[in-house]
């Protein structure tokens, strides 16, 4: 009875744990396979598109003949640009949000390049204000080489923020950008977003552990003192006891 409530509670608790960290959602179509977050186009194609707009300067979805389709300057090869995507989803107190790029070059002969990318919301004129930022930078040695369909020759980068009470209702845009460097047709291959919910819920989840366990062996201290006290009715007598008082009844 002991083993079979320690399993039993061994797999309840399994399972919330399961639960908590089956709850990790992919958001606004920024999932790794959706042709928002993988830049994927049938040709070459200026902003907007796949729900990427610009933000600043000219940019667009290369379609390169590696198979690759990167989000990269519109016509300059070292050009500045940043560009937004606007999920429909918002922020949630406590909730982690892990936001990865994947980077690369549209050219054989990568050069260094600088970058930022992270999250924000817009304000009422629709203006971008940042809340957490990602800023790095890379060299030609980095990448390797042209970046290819199967995603060769890129770098992956991650931001990761749990969102605060003020940022709380307030819709997630995911911004990417370059920002310097003399690398030429620098560009994002994906962008993927994730959120976690509030680590507390682990926490109340082992804190339910704990009180549980002592319960259950109270129950089972009070299932062993009843099995020995009460049996069929009464508590068996000892073998030599019987023996004594069968003798003097026979007398």
């Amino acid at each position: 009875m002991r083993s079979l409530s320690l399993v039993f509670f061994a797999a309840a608790f399994s399972a919330a744990l399961s639960h908590v960290a089956s709850a990790t959602t992919f958001i606004g179509g920024l999932d790794g396979v959706s042709d928002s977050s993988t830049f994927a186009v049938a040709a070459t194609t200026p902003l907007p598109t796949l729900g990427w707009v610009e933000e600043t300067n000219a940019t667009r979805v290369f379609a390169a003949d590696t198979g690759a389709d990167i989000l990269i300057h519109a016509s300059s090869s070292t050009g500045l640009y940043s560009a937004l995507y606007s999920t429909g989803v918002n922020f949630v107190e406590g909730d982690t949000y892990d936001l990865t790029v994947v980077v690369g070059a549209a050219t054989p002969n990568p050069g260094s390049a600088s970058y930022e990318f992270g999250l924000g919301t817009l304000d009422g004129l629709n203006n971008f204000v940042s809340i957490s930022q990602q800023i790095d930078s890379l060299v030609g040695s980095d990448l390797g080489g042209q970046v290819t369909g199967s995603g060769e020759n890129t770098v992956t980068d991650l931001l990761s923020y749990t969102a605060l009470a003020s940022d709380a209702g307030q819709e997630i845009v995911v911004r990417v950008a370059r920002t310097g460097g003399a690398g030429r047709w620098f560009g994002y291959d994906t962008v993927t977003l994730s959120a976690v919910p509030e680590p507390g819920t682990l926490g109340l989840l082992a804190l339910a552990g704990m009180l549980a366990i002592p319960a259950i062996r109270r129950t089972r201290r009070r299932a062993a003192h009843r099995g020995r006290t009460t049996g069929a009715g009464r508590r068996a007598m000892p073998a030599r006891v019987g023996a004594k008082r069968a003798a003097v009844v026979g007398r």
